[in-house]
């Protein structure tokens, strides 16, 4: 893990940015980061649906985000797609190659 580790809001766990995905309060939703480069207040969630799931109910936007209620809807579309199933990868999703398979 290079740099300073990153803590995921719904398993808590440790990781670093290319584990993670980075999540942004933008007026009264939560608005996915994917370059890391938008300012403000910012979170780290796993891109796995179970945390996605824990932060919600748990309420880590809001505490995290300092901010309530937040609308996560763009998190949600970003781990579950429209036909209901749990995306397999953001790469693959946006049409890029896994790293390491050149």
């Amino acid at each position: 893990m290079t740099g300073r580790p990153r803590t995921c809001i719904g398993c808590r766990l440790k990781g670093s940015r290319m584990e993670m995905v980075r999540v942004v309060r933008r007026e009264s939703a939560v608005v996915v980061d994917s370059r890391g480069t938008m300012q403000g207040r910012g979170a780290w969630v796993h891109p796995d649906l179970s945390c996605l799931k824990r932060a919600v109910r748990s309420r880590a936007f809001e505490r995290a985000l300092k901010a309530a209620p937040l609308d996560t809807g763009a998190v949600e579309e970003l781990l579950v797609p429209s036909d209901g199933n749990p995306s397999e990868s953001r790469d693959k999703k946006a049409g890029r190659d896994p790293m390491g398979t050149r």
